[in-house]
């Protein structure tokens, strides 16, 4: 099955693929549950919708035929994704980048077509923070704080980038996907999730940046 979608704002992709398979959506007043129709596959996707310009989806679904989406990013995103289970390929302008489970991925994409293939008969379970740029220097504490999202901005504008896996991240994911809160509960929850797993990313990347100097 193929896709097109076209994302102008962060919140587009839900929205428009929930619009292409003709799902049933659940709403409440911060969260959206997705889930697809039998004949595209079994399972789910849930987005918890922090503030406009920011967002959590967890995915978790089987599809019954290879799901292959053509997404033209309209406007800036940083991401940061950790895929538990399933195989993700993609491709853009003239890349490549093929996740494995139990993998992260970091990207900042602007104004670019992306491919994405995800493989029938595997269980997808991925979890993506979506931001706006100007979400995450949202959250920068001093000038220091926001010169080093800025160097994150920097470095990973145009690519799909693998970030280095940490047994913190893997339990701060788990929690995340795991949350029995509710409601505001859920969604301050989620937040503080999400801000804690921004920091671990920093942190293992730069301690990875360390270990590359002394070698």
């Amino acid at each position: 099955m193929a896709l097109k979608i076209l994302n102008l704002e962060i919140h587009d992709l839900f929205e428009q693929f929930t619009e292409r398979i003709e799902g049933h959506v659940e709403h409440n007043q911060w969260e959206q549950r997705l889930t697809i129709p039998s004949h595209i596959g079994q399972g789910s996707i849930t987005r918890t919708q922090i503030r406009p310009g920011m967002e959590i989806m967890y995915t978790d679904i089987t599809y019954e035929q290879d799901m292959k989406l053509y997404i033209q990013e309209a406007c800036p995103l940083f991401e940061l994704s950790y895929n538990v289970s399933g195989e993700i390929y993609c491709e853009w302008n003239g890349k490549k980048s093929y996740t494995e489970k139990q993998t992260g991925n970091v990207l900042f994409l602007e104004d670019v077509q992306v491919y994405e293939e995800k493989k029938a008969g595997v269980p997808n379970q991925l979890l993506e923070i979506r931001l706006a740029p100007s979400e995450l220097l949202y959250y920068a504490g001093d000038l220091a704080e926001k010169k080093q999202m800025e160097s994150w901005l920097k470095h990973h504008r145009g690519n799909i980038n693998r970030y280095p896996d940490t047994a913190a991240i893997r339990k701060c994911v788990s929690e995340m996907i795991h949350c029995t809160y509710h409601g505001t509960l859920r969604r301050l929850y989620m937040e503080s999730k999400a801000l804690e797993f921004i920091a671990l990313f920093g942190e293992s990347t730069y301690l990875f940046s360390d270990i590359e100097h002394l070698v």
